[in-house]
């Protein structure tokens, strides 16, 4: 498990997971390629969302939030050598990616219905656009 914007935020850190989860997809793929090698395969599952988190007596990190749960469940619902992100997650990427609706999920732990989405390349956008109305 990778936690983006620990220890420090930035304002790409979900474009900084979806790239990173397209970066490992690619690696397995050309480890795979390799003869007398194991076939390895991956699933990569991201959400976005508020985490606590913290430093306990032996020194471990203590994670508190419903994200990295509901990462965990998407990772579960993915197929090997996908990356699947939430809707929140989308939301923050938006035009950066080539992306195409997955079935929505029940997620255990979540109380509605999660809206998941399968990124399948990056866009070629370098930015998101940051569009407000003045209305």
């Amino acid at each position: 498990m990778a936690f983006f914007g620990y220890p420090q935020a930035h304002d790409n850190d979900a474009e900084r997971a979806a790239r990173g989860g397209l970066a490992i997809i690619t690696a397995i793929e050309k480890l795979n390629e390799l003869p007398a090698h194991a076939m390895l395969s991956v699933r990569i599952g991201i959400d976005s969302g508020a985490v606590a988190m913290g430093v306990n007596a032996s020194q471990q990190i203590d994670v508190f939030g419903e994200a990295p749960n509901i990462a965990a469940c998407v990772q579960e619902a993915a197929t090997p050598g996908t990356v699947l992100i939430t809707a929140d997650t989308h939301r923050l990427i938006s035009g950066l990616f080539v992306v195409e609706e997955f079935v929505a999920q029940t997620i255990k732990g979540a109380e509605r219905s999660v809206e998941l989405y399968r990124v399948i390349q990056p866009s070629g956008v370098t930015a998101a656009l940051n569009i407000r109305s003045t209305a």
